[in-house]
């Protein structure tokens, strides 16, 4: 959308803070982010301070430390009113919607109010803002409906234990809420949003996309939580991700130009700004974003070196139980080649399941990668991955980001392995994952261009961690995707080729293998000669992808533009161009969003 003039868009704003209610009629739109690190506020938190003015952030979601003496808060809190920012206390776990728990809520209650009664008005907590994301519970993929009842009934004695007690000082209460959980309902048929907005005076809805416009972006999931919350006379923040711990690029600017924060803060704000429930927008979280703006937080530094006693002898503790094995899925009997794709857009199988396994059956697809949120329920996978495999289809868990090089983001990864295995020793076996496939492509980073050796040595030893954790305990296959060039950069720890690395270690590769034409100099089987050749010497399969988006630099990377029929013939030459070689297990195509509408 081409932006308007600096003084319009100024004008729009001003307009939208005409209808701010849940947030006392600020007098500009709302701009928050969520502090996680309480310890950001120790010194008076005046590097948060710094960047959170320099952002426009009028609003911080801070993270409660109980343990903290009130004094840092009262001094923080002073300092963020005279900047003209609100300060929110934050807190709250998954576990917090369990019916035993909800004295965790009144005692959370119960502490901000004490706190606030016993300090100046500037010094004050404006409310109370919750994170509890009570459908990543095993009880919720038990029974969605007893835990979303008992979720509502937890809540509603929070907002009654606030309410009841808070006189003249009102205190404003918040919520964190996916924007996919517009399709859940209450006991008795409610819309479990609509009761959400209307129990709270706002909501922060986690939009954590990547594209601005189309099909599933931004503005496409914010349409109906700001519709709702206009109609209801609530108020709602549309947040974006700049948190790297996440699935997929596509959830997360992290790794991306920091002008597209700008831009897309900017596209939200235009585009509902006359909306009288939209309030502003949020950015998920402040350490990540200053991190993307080169304005770290946090200082490290090393600590001093303090000599100690002898600590007393430490007794032996009790054994910490292994996890359960986890189980293997049902097999399924193979006796053709790979006809993979890739899904990326896994609302697809949890939303419209029987289309995308009539578009396989049609297509004779037996593999898929399937990119995963690890913030649904597994039952949201559960019905689809049995179809699948009733039909012969192989379900590998998919995800992938270049940053996940670095050793610090092998949290995330962890995440997704323990969220595969769980959801394996939870399902039945016709609806269990066979694998987890990687697709992280570190030559997008900026340090490929200056040290290459550096990166290629991270990418080893993460992918080398990543093998060590799903096979530690599970029969689940190890994939990655790789590029047909790579061959041409060497691991130089052990002397060979990043590519034969990676075919030596997984139980198998998919190249992308990006070419429109099977045969000849340059096509498909040309390009991928070197990498068969080691899967033959090795004994690991080798997939083959090929390219149905849309590219603009070469016109011989994608069917985009040559359709279904030339895909299918050129396909179809690749099994007699293989045949002398073992390690050739068949395609997998990029992806099932642009193959289903590749014109014929």
């Amino acid at each position: 959308m081409k932006r308007l003039t600096s003084c319009a868009f100024v004008v729009l704003l001003c307009l939208s803070s005409v209808f701010l209610t849940g947030f006392e009629q600020a007098k500009h739109p709302v701009k928050a982010t969520w502090v996680w690190e309480t310890d950001l506020i120790r010194d008076g938190g005046t590097r948060l301070l710094n960047f959170a003015s320099k952002q426009g952030v009028n609003v911080l979601y801070l993270k409660l430390d109980r343990m903290l003496p009130n004094q840092v808060y009262s001094d923080f809190i002073a300092g963020a009113s005279r900047r003209g920012i609100d300060v929110y206390a934050l807190d709250g776990k998954d576990d917090w919607a369990l019916p035993q728990n909800q004295g965790e809520l009144i005692a959370l209650a119960k502490w901000v109010q004490a706190y606030n009664q016993g300090v100046s008005a500037e010094q004050r907590f404006k409310g109370i803002h919750l994170r509890i994301e009570a459908y990543r519970l095993p009880e919720w993929t038990q029974n969605a409906s007893n835990m979303t009842s008992s979720w509502k009934e937890n809540l509603q004695a929070f907002v009654h234990e606030v309410r009841a007690r808070q006189g003249t000082a009102r205190m404003e209460l918040g919520l964190d809420l996916p924007y996919w959980l517009q399709d859940n309902r209450l006991p008795g048929g409610e819309a479990t949003l609509k009761w959400l907005f209307e129990s709270f005076d706002h909501v922060a809805i986690l939009d954590y996309r990547l594209a601005i416009y189309g099909k599933n972006s931004i503005i496409d999931e914010a349409q109906y939580p700001v519709k709702l919350a206009s109609d209801l006379g609530r108020q709602v923040l549309i947040a974006i991700n700049t948190d790297p711990v996440t699935t997929a690029e596509d959830q997360t600017f992290a790794g991306s130009d920091p002008q597209l924060i700008d831009d897309a803060l900017w596209e939200i704000n235009d585009q509902f700004s006359s909306f009288r429930g939209f309030s502003g927008v949020a950015v998920h979280d402040v350490s990540s974003w200053a991190e993307m703006m080169g304005e770290p937080l946090a200082v490290h530094e090393p600590p001093a070196t303090v000599p100690s006693p002898s600590p007393d002898p430490v007794p032996t503790p009790d054994p910490v139980p292994a996890p359960l094995p986890v189980p293997d899925p049902a097999p399924i009997d193979r006796t053709v080649p790979f006809r993979g794709t890739y899904i990326w857009e896994d609302r697809a199988v949890v939303n419209q399941s029987e289309e995308v396994l009539s578009f396989a059956k049609q297509k004779n697809i037996n593999l898929i990668y399937l990119h995963i949120d690890i913030d649904r329920p597994f039952s949201a996978y559960a019905p689809f991955m049995k179809k699948a495999a009733e039909m012969g289809i192989e379900v590998h868990a998919l995800a992938g980001n270049g940053i996940y090089v670095y050793e610090e983001y092998r949290p995330w990864i962890e995440r997704l392995i323990n969220y595969v295995k769980d959801y394996n020793r939870w399902a039945e076996p016709e609806a269990r994952f066979h694998g987890i496939h990687y697709d992280i492509e570190p030559w997008v980073l900026p340090e490929w261009n200056t040290n290459n050796d550096h990166i290629i040595e991270l990418w080893v030893n993460t992918m080398s961690f990543f093998i060590d954790e799903v096979k530690r305990d599970s029969n689940l296959q190890v994939s990655v995707d790789l590029s047909v060039w790579l061959d041409r950069f060497m691991y130089k720890r052990e002397g060979i080729s990043v590519t034969k690395w990676f075919i030596q270690h997984m139980d198998h590769v998919t190249l992308m293998d990006f070419r429109n034409f099977a045969a000849g100099s340059g096509g498909m089987a040309d390009m991928a000669k070197e990498e068969l050749a080691m899967g033959n010497e090795l004994g690991t399969p080798i997939i083959l992808g090929v390219e149905t988006k849309q590219n603009f630099e070469s016109s011989y990377v994608s069917f985009y533009s040559l359709g279904s029929r030339v895909l299918e013939r050129e396909l179809a030459r690749l099994p007699e161009l293989m045949k002398n070689d073992p390690s050739y297990a068949g395609i997998a195509v990029h992806s099932y969003e642009y193959w289903r509408v590749l014109r014929p």
